[in-house]
């Protein structure tokens, strides 16, 4: 992502994005039934919840690269 221009944004995209990805690997699914999606509201939506979620240690390392975010890559 280059040279790190907001710290404190940055550490939220990258905290978001680890989350998301935790609780896209243990706790969503898309059950079908009959060729329809069985889960058609978010009552049954069950990310990871704030209290399941330990410290995280995320670091980034300094660089002299031209900033280019920290979105989805391409």
């Amino acid at each position: 992502m280059g040279a790190v221009v907001n710290q404190s944004g940055a550490m939220a995209k990258a905290q978001g994005a680890a989350l998301w990805g935790l609780s896209l690997a243990l706790h969503e699914v898309a059950e079908l039934e009959s060729g329809q999606v069985k889960q058609r509201n978010v009552d049954s939506y069950t990310p990871v919840r704030m209290a399941d979620v330990r410290a995280l240690d995320i670091v980034f390392i300094d660089s002299d690269a031209f900033p280019s975010g920290l979105g989805e890559s391409r």
